[in-house]
């Protein structure tokens, strides 16, 4: 910058050194800009990769609750299902029950199963029943034998002796219709 009365050789160095400077300065501005530009998008990226991964988590959540729920009303539709199924063997196995009060087998575990001779023999309609117990009192409302005694009462009716045994039935049931 050695011009000494020259304006316009003045002006002109002048205007070339600020150019210098904006041109530096444009020069480390883009510089600036584009390290910013590179490191949003680096954190936009980023970004959207832990939103995917959140979306995915979500989404295997959501997939996983909607299948524990079907699960678990397929199982409760089976159970209810199966029970229903096992209440209609033993409602017919009640309604079975008037053919075995005159079987061989019942009569033979009437005779074995009999108490002493003072007792009081309420009996179902069965005249086969006669034969064990000759002073019954006949009930139509029973399918089988009750003996009262004066200590207790013995009630071999089949369907007591169905009540009684029900959880043996139903697990009978169960191995035989469902293979448990």
């Amino acid at each position: 910058m050695k011009v000494f009365g020259d304006i316009e050789g003045l002006k002109k160095e002048i205007s070339n050194t600020f150019e210098l400077q904006v041109k530096e300065t444009e020069e480390e501005t883009e510089k600036q800009v584009k390290a910013l530009n590179s490191e949003a998008e680096k954190k936009a990226e980023a970004i959207m990769e832990q939103a995917k991964t959140d979306c995915e988590a979500l989404a295997r959540e959501a997939k996983q609750r909607v299948l524990n729920e079907e699960k678990l009303k397929a199982k409760k539709n089976f159970e209810e299902s199966r029970e229903r199924l096992i209440m209609k063997v033993i409602e017919e196995a009640k309604n079975e029950i008037s053919k075995k009060a005159k079987s061989k087998e019942y009569l033979d575990f009437l005779k074995a199963n009999k108490p002493n001779e003072n007792a009081v023999q309420t009996l179902g309609s069965e005249a086969s029943y006669k034969a064990i117990f000759p002073q019954m009192k006949a009930d139509k409302n029973l399918r089988g034998v009750k003996v009262i005694t004066s200590d207790a009462v013995y009630d071999l009716t089949l369907d007591n002796l169905l009540q009684v045994n029900e959880e043996l039935v139903r697990r009978t049931i169960t191995q035989n219709i469902f293979r448990e």
